[in-house]
């Protein structure tokens, strides 16, 4: 649910310095000359956020920040509160589109944004009939897209933003011999090249998720769950259950098929976040999109590694111009530490020049060494670097924002 770039031109003949291009719109294109000129893919578009001019000795340069439409609604926080009573009749369908296209009362002055619901989108038969009723609510300063994504928990479908620059709702494919892409050490017209790959299992958390109905609704009883492998695991795999972790949810449901069904769902999102490993091209594939189900075909450790992939880094300096593929969920960096600063009204004032420092230190060591550490394995263990981020002690030096309501950290 994010989509960034970093853009640095060169400006020596200062076309760029004298113009703010802060809120334009931009389209940034891969490919290749061939034959037949230029062959281009465009990807979803973005908006300058940030521009900076910097000046040195030989050269101008100039430096754009640009982010995309989830990173947008990321940042467009409810103007007003929302707590529906019955009867109920908005789906999650509804609601997903009434937030989309900014027609929901909290979000009404931001901009509207297409949103698309593919073929297949509604395989797990819940997004088109379930209805939250008052499990769903908004509060003030809510993020429009914090709504968005707690909406889509309710099904199997995933949303990613495409070049036509709408939002396109899908169940993506996650199991099976038919992928996207294939990637192998073998030369060949069925496969592209990869330089390193690293795979990680781990055991899904929560995995075992159970829905059920209000316990004061009781002319509705239902209940339903769905759990993972793992589940059954102990520190031997004998079974006895040590790995066993449970998460339970309240819901509007009408059946017990659609409590199994809404925990199935959720499931199915914590599998596909549990997923762990990387990919390293040594060129960027043109066509890579997020969620797509790519298998890595490995003749030196003489395995395969197939997933869904959650995160894609495109990197182009002189002489070099390859990408990285993250499977599972995306790694919480420091980008992703701001944003949740924002998001939930944390103030992490100590926090986040340390983490600058870092980076400033990270880049005058690669300033340092220059060629001589290959960039592929520094990605590689940046990926692996911030996998995961755990913290011991947060000291709050403002104020800590509790979320209120109904089913507010499921």
């Amino acid at each position: 649910f994010s989509h960034k770039a970093q853009v640095l031109l060169e400006d020596t003949d200062k076309v760029l310095h004298g113009l703010d291009l802060e809120g334009y719109k931009a389209v940034l294109s891969y490919g290749l000359i061939t034959k037949g000129g230029e062959e281009l893919v465009a990807t979803s578009p973005l908006w300058v956020v940030g521009q900076d001019r910097d000046s040195y000795r030989d050269r101008l340069e100039v430096n754009f920040e640009l982010e995309g439409i989830f990173d947008r609604m990321a940042k467009h926080k409810a103007e007003s509160v929302i707590r529906y009573r019955a009867p109920f009749t908005l789906t999650v369908k509804d609601l997903l589109t009434a937030i989309a296209d900014a027609t929901l009362a909290p979000y009404t002055n931001y901009p509207a944004y297409t949103i698309t619901f593919d073929s297949g989108y509604d395989d797990d038969g819940l997004i088109d009939t379930f209805i939250p009723g008052d499990t769903f609510s908004v509060n003030k300063n809510d993020s429009r897209l914090a709504k968005f994504k707690e909406l889509l928990r309710y099904t199997n479908a995933v949303a990613r933003v495409e070049a036509d620059e709408a939002i396109h709702i899908f169940t993506p494919t996650t199991s099976g011999t038919v992928y996207s892409n294939e990637y192998s050490l073998i030369h060949g017209r069925d496969f592209q090249n990869f330089f390193s790959k690293r795979f990680r299992r781990r055991v899904v958390s929560p995995n075992h998720i159970t829905f059920k109905t209000y316990p004061a609704d009781l002319d509705n009883v239902y209940t339903g769950f769905a759990k993972d492998a793992s589940a059954d695991l102990d520190e031997s795999s004998g079974g006895n259950g040590s790995m066993l972790e449970r998460e339970t949810h309240y819901v509007r449901a009408t059946s017990n098929a659609q409590c199994t069904a809404l925990a199935g769902a959720l499931l199915s999102k914590y599998q596909m976040q549990s997923e762990k490993g990387s990919g390293v091209l040594p060129f960027v594939h043109f066509g890579q999109e997020t969620y797509d189900f790519v298998n890595f075909i490995d003749a030196r450790a003489g395995d395969n590694r197939a997933g869904n992939v959650g995160s894609i880094v495109k990197l182009y300096q002189p002489g070099q111009f390859n990408m990285s593929l993250g499977f599972g969920r995306v790694p919480l960096g420091r980008p992703s530490l701001q944003g949740l600063a924002k998001e939930t009204g944390i103030t992490v004032q100590a926090l986040l020049p340390l983490i600058d420092q870092a980076y400033s230190y990270i880049e005058q060591l690669l300033d340092i060494v220059g060629d001589k550490v290959d960039t592929n394995d520094f990605n590689q263990w940046v990926l692996d670097f911030v996998d995961d981020a755990y913290f011991r002690e947060v000291e709050i030096s403002e104020r800590l924002r509790i979320p209120r309501g109904a089913n507010k950290f499921g």
